[in-house]
């Protein structure tokens, strides 16, 4: 099942740098998942992997020079110690991200879907924005879109390919539920004030 979070519209500046997240509308837009007591949050930056492609790696708030596992809470903080890391400016990072697993939220990924000069969003995601009425987000990129939404059930990983769906080559999105891995978060939150929805089941 995927239900709503709270959420809070904010303006997205096309021209501020991809690799910055939104520090003063971070923290109240995802209020719920920055609990005092909630240890789920690393640091990331980005790297070049072996395929020569830039990835976004996370790393320890306590120890930034230090990897971060999703499959262990060790190495996850909690909000207030990630985002005054980041804030410091000292750690290296490009911005702060949360542990999915065990956490009870789940995430669709829509690639490819916004233009970063002019915010227009495809109509394609534009649907699916629409339909999950909960907390959505421009991702790093500037050209993808996050939702982030409470969620129950079995482990998810699924992609789904834009032209599979009569989309345009190079789109499509993603959904994780309850697995080892985690989303960066940008707070530069897009549709939905805070207001009801129905429980939604993530296939």
């Amino acid at each position: 099942m995927f239900s709503i979070i709270g959420a809070r519209t904010a303006d997205f500046n096309p021209n501020i740098s991809p690799d910055l997240i939104n520090l003063a509308l971070l923290s109240p837009a995802v209020s719920e998942l920055a609990g005092a007591d909630l240890k789920r949050w690393v640091l990331w930056r980005w790297e070049i992997n072996a395929q020569g492609k830039p990835t976004k790696v996370p790393y320890q708030a306590w120890s930034p020079d230090t990897l971060a596992r999703s499959n262990d809470p060790t190495t996850w903080a909690t909000f207030d110690v990630a985002y005054a890391r980041l804030k410091k400016g000292d750690s290296g990072a490009d911005g702060v991200g949360f542990m999915l697993l065990d956490s009870g939220y789940a995430a669709f990924d829509l690639d490819h879907c916004r233009d970063p000069e002019t915010s227009a969003i495809e109509p394609w995601a534009q649907r699916i924005i629409d339909q999950a009425e909960t907390y959505c987000e421009v991702t790093p990129s500037r050209t993808g879109v996050r939702i982030i939404g409470k969620a129950s059930g079995a482990n998810i990983t699924k992609l789904f390919k834009g032209p599979d769906y009569g989309f345009k080559e190079g789109t499509g999105f993603e959904i994780y539920r309850n697995n080892a891995r985690y989303i960066t978060m940008t707070g530069y939150a897009i549709g939905h004030d805070d207001e009801p929805c129905k429980p939604r089941r993530a296939h």
